[in-house]
């Protein structure tokens, strides 16, 4: 009896012994991990600052039968997640975002606060994406970390699971071959493990384009800050139809005034339809102006706006292959007909765009339908026909109704 009550003792001293040791080791830690993606740095930005795509890659306290409670703003500084695990509360914030180059994150569960930066950066073509995160553990953690080779080998492993999990989430097939009938049918038929970059480009027909009043603010830019701009720019136009009681009678657009590949520049107005001439301030950055009827091809791009340099590509051959000419002294137009703000799914977005043609006494019959995934391409040859596009009058939205159509691309 007597040697049980010293083993007792001894135990209870080596308990004691080893949490004052634990105790005096650095609560503090700071963990990295990286990894180099195939995938462009503006889809991995755009799929980590939405926060609903957070719970196929977390690996920090939940399974898969977790439930998630996302903020009804799930992108960019201020929107929020949380889970319950094992009686334990856990709660994401982000708190600050540089578009597509970082996310800064803060990650809380009992009395523990750690933060988490996703930093991006282009190489040879793909992404490296890099976790950093560093906090302060509780006592119950740090003896975890301690007895399972210390805190970088811990949330090391955990950082490397999600990085692959995001890369399989955003992986997208090579040179995938899938046939016309699975085109046509939903994208969950083809695969629920991947995302396919499903998207058509389709010339079909030929329309005179009726002329309308539109808002529109002015811009000079790169070529390839087009959608940038477009982002920043589209709800500050829609704010002056609503501040300004203009009736709005169609989607955003944008018109191109010139349009230069070799120097990278391009001056043109970001615009949305309104009922007629209204009358603005002399000083206004906002503008009302308007454009004739033109007789113009008439292309849709269904999918991802990135493929627009294709779409763009698709006109010219039909173009050339129809000996029509394309009038320089009117503006293509881009109509977003419906982009991001409608659906986050960009397989759904759907940009048309009219480009101008000099007036023929015949038009050619022979049109042109794309529908691709990746790098493969179906045509059909419907026949044209001339029609004319009429936009209508919408009822004026109330101020707290201004529609947001930032995106993604």
């Amino acid at each position: 009896m007597r040697i049980l009550k010293y083993i007792f003792l001894l135990l209870l001293l080596a308990i004691f012994a080893f949490g004052v040791f634990v105790s005096t080791l650095k609560g503090d830690f700071a963990v990295t991990r990286s990894k180099v993606i195939n995938c462009k740095k503006e889809l991995l930005y755009s799929y980590i600052n939405d926060l609903n795509n957070f719970r196929n890659y977390n690996t920090w306290n939940a399974t898969n039968t977790t439930i998630y409670s996302v903020s009804k703003q799930s992108k960019d500084a201020g929107s929020n997640i949380k889970w319950v695990n094992s009686n334990e509360n856990v709660y994401l914030k982000t708190n600050t975002t540089l578009e597509n180059q970082k996310i800064s994150q803060q990650i809380s569960f009992k009395e523990s606060i750690s933060k988490i930066d996703w930093i991006l950066k282009d190489t040879l073509g793909k992404t490296k994406i890099t976790i950093a995160s560093k906090g302060v553990l509780p006592f119950g953690q740090k003896v975890y970390n301690y007895l399972n080779g210390g805190s970088d080998k811990v949330f090391g492993k955990l950082f490397d699971e999600s990085l692959s999990k995001i890369e399989k989430s955003t992986k997208i097939p090579v040179a995938k071959i899938i046939k016309k009938e699975i085109l046509l049918q939903p994208i969950d038929a083809i695969s629920k493990d991947t995302i396919v970059d499903l998207y058509e480009i389709k010339i079909d027909t030929i329309v005179s384009k009726i002329g309308t009043y539109y808002a529109a603010y002015t811009v000079n830019s790169k070529i390839s800050n087009i959608q940038k701009n477009f982002k920043i720019i589209v709800p500050k136009v829609a704010q002056f139809i609503i501040k300004n009681r203009f009736v709005k009678t169609g989607k955003p657009f944008i018109i191109f005034n010139s349009y230069s590949e070799k120097s990278d520049f391009t001056n043109f107005s970001i615009a949305i339809p309104v009922a007629k001439n209204y009358i603005t301030k002399p000083d206004s950055e906002i503008s009302i102006k308007k454009y004739t009827t033109f007789q113009a091809i008439k292309a849709t791009l269904t999918g991802n706006t990135t493929h627009l340099d294709e779409m763009y590509g698709t006109i010219n051959n039909y173009l050339k292959t129809n000996r029509l000419q394309k009038d320089t002294l009117k503006s293509n137009i881009e109509l977003y007909n419906k982009s991001i703000a409608e659906t986050p799914d960009a397989k759904n977005w759907e940009t048309i765009v009219y480009m101008p043609i000099s007036p023929k006494k015949t038009v050619s019959k022979t049109l042109f339908k794309k529908k691709k995934t990746n790098t493969n391409t179906l045509k059909l040859y419907p026949d044209s026909q001339i029609t004319s596009e009429e936009p209508k009058p919408e009822t004026p939205k109330k101020q707290e109704e201004v529609p947001n159509y930032e995106s993604d691309n």
